[in-house]
């Protein structure tokens, strides 16, 4: 004899959906600061209404100086309760910059990664600059390559002249894949960051942000 479906009283249908309601999805917090607005224009268009939510923030200034600051936005926004340490994660974007008419900035570099490192606070950096992340979504870059050289292979690539800030999100984002080996490919574990040229770290953050449980990609 087949078992009678237990009774479902209304008031029961009225508590589940009221329950429901008011689930609220877990959406991870990433603090994104930058040196510079290009940086700051590009991942903020990884936030979404069902992903990551991405405070991306142009905070240019030295490389030591940016972290330090980066610091300082966290810690406001702990106080705010709007970024919590145990879940949310921390990110700074800065260039290597190679000037050989600077003797200090490799010394810079170094510094800023090893701050940021100190105050868990993940580095997404390229050497030489953020437009090497740009380009592996043209081609592969085994060569040693300064800013100034990146800037004239993507206006080539584009068939009109990169100048910064440029927003090549929307322009770029079907390649994105194939960036993402590409940058993987030029990571060396014998080099430092400040040596390693081309390198970039970029891809790692882009990985953690397009993996998010409920990401949604930009139209």
């Amino acid at each position: 004899m087949p078992k009678r479906k237990q009774k479902i009283e209304p008031w029961h249908l009225r508590e589940e959906r009221k329950r429901k309601k008011h689930v609220v999805p877990f959406r991870k917090r990433y603090l994104i600061c930058t040196e510079g607005n290009t940086e700051a224009i590009y991942f903020g268009h990884y936030r979404s209404s069902t992903g990551p939510v991405v405070v991306a923030l142009d905070k240019s200034d030295h490389k030591v100086n940016l972290v330090k600051k980066t610091i300082e936005e966290r810690h406001t926004k702990i106080q705010a309760n709007e970024f919590d340490e145990e879940i949310d994660e921390t990110w700074v974007v800065l260039d290597r910059d190679a000037n050989p008419r600077n003797k200090l900035d490799k010394a810079h570099f170094i510094r800023a990664l090893e701050l940021a490192k100190i105050n868990n606070i993940h580095v997404a950096y390229s050497n030489d600059a953020f437009e090497l992340w740009f380009l592996l979504h043209y081609q592969d870059l085994w060569a040693a390559t300064h800013r100034d050289q990146l800037y004239k292979i993507l206006s080539r690539h584009r068939n009109e002249k990169y100048e910064k800030p440029l927003d090549l999100y929307k322009e770029i984002k079907i390649f994105r894949s194939v960036a993402l080996k590409r940058a993987a490919k030029l990571l060396k574990s014998d080099l430092s960051p400040a040596d390693c040229n081309p390198s970039t770290t970029i891809h790692l953050l882009v990985e953690k942000l397009i993996a998010e449980p409920g990401y949604r990609e930009e139209d």
